[in-house]
């Protein structure tokens, strides 16, 4: 018993740790004994799974093929090599090696999950979906298989399944939907009669979901509701005009008697919203004349047309490194300010953008910018909104003004797939990243549709066709040291 080895204490030990996310201890324990035991796969395996929670993908591929060449019968192993070969965007090699986990153990639930999130990051939609199916058919309660199994079925237009489906987001701990927690009024069915009866439509998510849901009050409105909205309280003001809301509350407020209350993004389901059905409309949002009065004064004169720039949005939200960009991103578009006023009507700047912002003169009007009813006036003024997907955008939209809006490779579930319009807004025209993961190309578009509606090219000067015909020829990051040169 003295000659006993201490590696299993130890890797119990580093286990218990691991798990309780103390992972500095785990990490010490699991190089101890890889110092006693080189070859000890277990360990490889875990200090590479510890590895990827580190974001050190790299090294977590190293650790787990190390472990998988000492035994390769692990599907876990397997597993785990796929996730972190999908954060190195490896996405091939990643479904390669679900598979091989699958091949090993078809009833593993993580691996059929995993796998799904893979292949629609290869955009084999239907072949992601059986993935999802799989994991919750071998997990019943696999909540992030469901939902993404949700996701992908509103991503592929099967709204009527999908919006079903999304009534799942109540048993999602990843979602805060609460905004008002202590209503005891029946929710709506969606086959109660509205006739006579006040119903409190409740948001729920971001900005940008209660904007392009409210929509839906009309259709309540219709249907004899007298319609009350809760909302955040940037919106209050703007909501306000909604003709077929009586009245717009915010946390806190002392709200009236009401018969019903509605989370708002229930409302496509309950009244059966499908492609065909979506109630759609060229402006159903607009700013009081108070606030476009202001603006019209507080705007210097210009004979050139204005495009909004919204490059940005809140860092806070999860998926904001795929979304937002730095502004120097758009700096081809910039090359034709001589022709175009571009305005941020964006409030918060990063500090990676004050300079590019200073550099070429584009007007920012930040702390002005209190509430969205005060930017739905700037965006009045506008010609065109340019943004990635953002709550600005949907404000745009809703406006009724023309959005050309930046979609990342994976795109949110409700700008559907491989379209340039879209079902819920008019006005809105789409310009999707390739799988590359870059946004040049997008960028390079934006400039030659620019360039097509509001130049005409035969009249730009030789120095503006210089300028253009440099920009397309050189590199993204000649293209920034250019410009630095051109602003100084």
């Amino acid at each position: 018993m003295a000659n006993e080895s201490p590696i299993q204490g130890w890797f119990q030990q580093g286990l218990n740790y691991h798990q309780a996310g103390e992972l500095a201890k785990a990490e010490a324990l699991y190089r101890k004994i890889l110092a006693e035991n080189p070859k000890h796969s277990d360990t490889l395996h875990l200090l590479g799974v510890l590895q990827q929670q580190n974001k050190n993908s790299a090294l977590a591929v190293e650790l787990i093929k190390q472990a998988i060449a000492i035994n390769p019968n692990i599907a876990a192993y397997h597993s785990n090599l796929g996730i972190a070969l999908r954060n190195l965007n490896c996405h091939e090699h990643a479904l390669a090696s679900y598979e091989r986990a699958l091949a090993l153990k078809f009833d593993f639930p993580d691996a059929h999950y995993n796998k799904g999130v893979v292949l629609e990051m290869l955009e084999l939609y239907e072949q992601a979906l059986q993935s999802y199916c799989y994991a919750s058919q071998y997990k019943p309660d696999y909540i992030d298989a469901l939902w993404n199994e949700c996701l992908c079925r509103l991503k592929l237009g099967d709204l009527s399944t999908g919006f079903a489906q999304y009534e799942r987001r109540w048993q999602n701990p990843k979602l805060d939907l609460h905004f008002f927690p202590n209503l005891t009024q029946p929710r709506w069915n969606g086959q109660d009669s509205l006739t006579n009866k006040a119903i409190f439509l409740v948001a729920e998510q971001g900005l940008g979901d209660t904007l392009q849901f409210c929509r839906y009050a009309e259709q309540l409105a219709q249907l004899g509701a007298n319609v009350l909205l809760g909302v955040q309280p940037p919106l209050k003001s703007l909501l306000s005009q909604l003709p077929t809301v009586s009245g717009v509350y915010v946390k806190g407020d002392v709200l009236p008697e009401f018969d019903y209350q509605c989370p708002l993004m229930s409302l496509p389901w309950l009244l059966k919203t499908e492609l065909a059905t979506i109630p759609v409309t060229q402006q159903y949002l607009s700013a009081t004349e108070e606030s476009s009065a202001y603006w019209r004064q507080r705007l210097p004169p210009s004979t050139r047309p204005r495009v909004g720039l919204v490059w940005s949005g809140g860092q806070l939200h999860k998926n904001d490194h795929n979304r937002s960009i730095a502004l120097t991103e758009f700096a081809p578009l910039l090359t034709l300010s001589e022709r175009i006023q571009f305005i941020s009507v964006q409030k918060e700047i990063r500090p990676n953008d004050t300079e590019t912002l200073a550099r070429f003169n584009i007007a920012h009007f930040g702390a002005e910018l209190t509430d969205f009813n005060v930017t739905a006036g700037l965006i009045a003024a506008m010609d065109l909104v340019i943004s990635v997907d953002t709550s600005i955008a949907h404000l745009a939209a809703a406006l009724g003004k023309p959005v050309w809006l930046l979609l990342p490779f994976n795109a949110d579930w409700r700008w559907l797939l491989h379209r340039d319009d879209s079902p819920w807004y008019p006005t809105m025209r789409l310009f999707r990243q390739a799988y590359s993961e870059t946004w040049r190309d997008v960028i390079k578009t934006i400039h030659l549709e620019l360039t097509k509606r509001f130049t005409d090219s035969t009249s730009l000067t030789d120095r503006e066709l210089l300028l253009l015909q440099r920009f397309n020829a050189l590199t993204e990051q000649q293209q920034l040291a250019w410009l630095t040169l051109l602003g100084d």
